[in-house]
């Protein structure tokens, strides 16, 4: 049995395709969106369709197997594209001061997302003198930064002028979806490798050299390649991670893993990531827990795992250590009221 989806008009769409066999889950689920090319095994409809043994010999697709379209030469069709929001885009990608511009020329930014994605990179970068940095200077000055964006968007063509774009483009439309199935898209997968992870590598995303910079980190992967070159401010990035992103569950697992790399300065910065993560979001995970446990009582993130997360989620040990301390204060207080009265 098949489920496939497609919906196209004027060139522009998505479809994808779901097959159980004795209801087991034999593909998908696939999804290809519009401007992405598809697979060399074929579509996900036509793998479907092969799968089926529906569809027919000499390279024919679905489209014409089964009638799902009219016209196949989608040239001529328009594709105008679609302002992204810069706040997608600051955790999709390590972007650059001539991709902004290219965005913001191109129609894929509007000029205040542009203006304020140009500042949050110079943020991220903490060099006044780059030519992010220049942009991000102009913020305040929009026919100076339209004119420097002309000047930058200027020289670059070809495939590369828009790659950075047609990869956001559809990660933004395709971001209800989970993680696992977005990069079964080629286009996702192989520019979130690109854009985001590679430059994380090399150290392209932040500057390492700036502790108030790495207390602005909010992408996860450049906390993954910090801890896998073994970067000594690795732990800083974590604890700005902790204090900017907005899913504690991209926070918690680089919390354990740095608790796991150890050290006494990784296991400390890693108790305050902690810490954060449980008075700005309320939560935890038994993986830091654990680790919480081989800690000395009395640090910064008992104080606040008791404070901010639900009790009923704590383990007893934290309990039997702080529940004489909460008892001892209130018989305190009480023995003040009753010393007030009888005086």
């Amino acid at each position: 049995m098949a489920m496939v989806f497609a919906d196209y008009f004027g060139g522009v769409g998505e479809q994808s395709a779901t097959v159980w066999d004795s209801g087991r889950l034999v593909l998908g689920p696939l999804t290809v969106g519009d401007r992405e090319p598809f697979p060399a095994d074929g579509s996900p409809i036509s793998r479907a369709l092969r799968l089926l043994g529906a569809q027919a010999d000499g390279g024919r697709d679905e489209f014409d197997t089964v009638g799902l379209a009219r016209h196949r030469n989608t040239e001529d069709w328009p594709q105008p594209p679609r302002p992204i929001p810069d706040e997608h885009i600051v955790h999709a990608a390590a972007i650059r001061a001539e991709e902004i511009a290219v965005g913001y020329v191109d129609g894929w930014l509007t000029g205040e997302a542009a203006r304020r994605l140009a500042w949050w990179r110079a943020c991220d970068l903490a060099d006044p003198t780059s030519t992010i940095g220049g942009l991000a200077a102009l913020r305040d000055d929009v026919d100076a930064f339209d004119r420097m964006c002309h000047d930058l968007a200027a020289p670059v063509g070809g495939g590369e002028r828009n790659a950075i774009w047609h990869y956001l483009d559809l990660d933004h439309r395709k971001a209800h979806l989970s993680r696992e199935v977005r990069d079964s898209i080629a286009v996702i997968r192989d520019g979130r490798q690109r854009f985001l992870i590679d430059r994380a590598v090399s150290g392209e995303g932040m500057n390492w050299s700036s502790h108030s910079a790495l207390l602005g980190t909010d992408r996860p992967e450049e906390i993954d390649a910090a801890l896998d070159r073994a970067d000594p401010l690795a732990g800083v990035a974590l604890i700005g991670l902790a204090m900017t992103h907005p899913d504690p569950g991209q926070i918690l697992p680089r919390i354990a893993r740095a608790y796991a790399i150890g050290g006494d300065q990784m296991t400390q910065q890693a108790t305050v990531a902690t810490a954060h993560v449980a008075r700005l979001h309320l939560t935890t995970s038994p993986e830091v827990l654990a680790h919480v446990r081989s800690r000395r009582r009395g640090n910064e993130a008992d104080m606040d795992l008791w404070s901010f997360v639900p009790r009923r989620r704590l383990p007893w040990w934290l309990w039997r250590y702080e529940l004489p301390h909460v008892l001892g204060a209130r018989l305190h207080g009480w023995w003040l009221v009753l010393t007030r009265r009888a005086g």
